[in-house]
This record gives structure tokens, C-alpha cells and sequence, in this order.
């Protein structure tokens, strides 16, 4: 499904890629492990087009991404790619509702659609009776599920998350593994996730370890 070759990445004198080669395939999970400042999180963005390398080409399907312009790449974003962050970042002033189908709503999806689609996502992650709360009356555990049904309302084709259990106590955190895991069994989602919990990196098909810039097996 995605291909990257050869990523180069510096800030300033700072080199923090080094030729990172990756492919992941259709529905498979790979986490990445490494310490902090490896060039992790640098990676996961420039796969989801948030930046862009200095060197390198990343292919989606056959088609290199950074050959787009900027408002196709905006556009395939949307459409193709969910992000999980490790804060849910969700807008205080909606419902958990209303958080879920926003990026439905800038795809210019129809409202009843949306909501008919965002209120799916929240009875498969067991949140259904938390539609109407505001982000701020739903526990860590809930806010994150609402994140990952947000990430997943326009149905991507991959799923990037970036420490997605990294602010969560060990049993949500927990619950929060196994919801990865049953994404990609129910919905054949294709996963790239960045971690420290060992836990989490060992259920993924492949756990790769970033050091010095490059990619290894972990």
C-alpha cells in the first residue's frame, strides 16, 4: 500500500533521517520502537504528508505523494489517512457526536450520514451511550476511543498512530492494544503506529526498532 525510499530529514544541522526505507502492505500493522528524539514521530508525519523529507519519495498505491499539490495532498488526507495522536485532542465545545463525523462534514459528507456513521463507530467501541457528552465529561480512556472513531469516519485506508496508549492508565491502555488489534481484524485497516509499550509493538505483524536515523528489525 505504501512505499517510502531512501527519506532524508534534517532540522538545521541536525539529520534525524538517514535513508529510510519502509513498505507496509494491504491490513498489515507495524509499530515502530525507538528512544525519544530518534526520528520517529518525523517519520510517521512525512508518511501522512504532514511534511515533507528533503530526500526520498513515498508512494501510495503507486502514486508518489509529494508530486501532489498541496491541496490534493490536503485532500488525500481527508479521505485516505486517520491520525491517532497520543493527546485526543478533541474540540471542547462538541459532543463526542459531533467530534466523530467533523472531518465527515469537511469532506462535504450529508449530516444525517455522518451522524448515522459516527453513531456505528460508537456502539463498536462500546461508547454509545457517551454521544451527546461534551469531550470534558468522558473519562481518558473514552475521549481516546472518540479519537480513533474520528480517525476512521471517512473509512481511510491507513491508520497512523502516533503513541495512541502513551496517556492512558495500564488497563485502558490495555483495551486500547486490543482495539488496534480488532481494527485490523473487523476492518482490514492498515496500521503504522509508534509506541514505547512493548506490549502494544509486539501485536503488530512486524515491530521495527528506529535508530540512528535508519529503520531495523526489532
Amino acid at each position: 500500500m505504501i512505499e517510502a525510499k531512501g527519506i532524508e530529514k534534517a532540522y538545521g544541522r541536525l539529520q534525524v533521517l538517514r535513508g529510510v526505507d519502509l513498505s507496509v502492505a494491504q491490513g498489515e500493522m507495524v509499530s515502530i520502537v525507538g528512544s525519544s528524539g530518534a526520528g520517529k514521530t518525523t517519520l510517521l508525519q512525512i508518511l501522512g504528508t504532514l511534511d515533507a523529507p528533503d530526500h526520498g519519495s513515498v508512494a501510495y498505491q503507486g502514486v508518489d505523494l509529494f508530486s501532489k499539490k498541496e491541496s490534493e495532498l490536503a485532500a488525500f488526507r481527508n479521505q485516505q489517512i486517520g491520525f491517532v495522536f497520543q493527546f485526543h485532542h478533541l474540540l471542547p465545545e462538541f459532543n463526542a457526536l459531533e467530534n466523530i463525523f467533523l472531518p465527515g462534514l469537511i469532506a462535504g459528507g450529508s449530516k444525517a450520514a455522518l451522524e448515522e456513521r459516527a453513531r456505528e463507530l460508537l456502539e463498536y467501541f462500546k461508547i454509545g451511550d457517551r454521544a451527546d457528552h461534551l469531550a470534558g465529561e468522558l473519562s481518558g480512556g473514552e475521549q481516546q476511543r472518540v479519537a480513533v472513531a474520528r480517525a476512521l469516519m471517512n473509512r481511510p485506508q491507513l491508520l497512523l498512530a502516533d503513541e495512541p496508549s502513551g496517556n492512558l492508565d495500564s488497563k485502558n491502555a490495555s483495551e486500547m492494544h486490543q482495539l488496534f488489534k480488532d481494527l485490523q481484524r473487523d476492518m482490514g485497516q492498515t496500521i503504522v503506529l509508534i509506541t514505547h509499550n512493548q506490549e502494544l509493538a509486539d501485536l503488530a505483524d512486524r515491530a521495527l526498532r528506529m535508530q540512528d536515523g535508519l529503520l531495523i528489525t526489532s
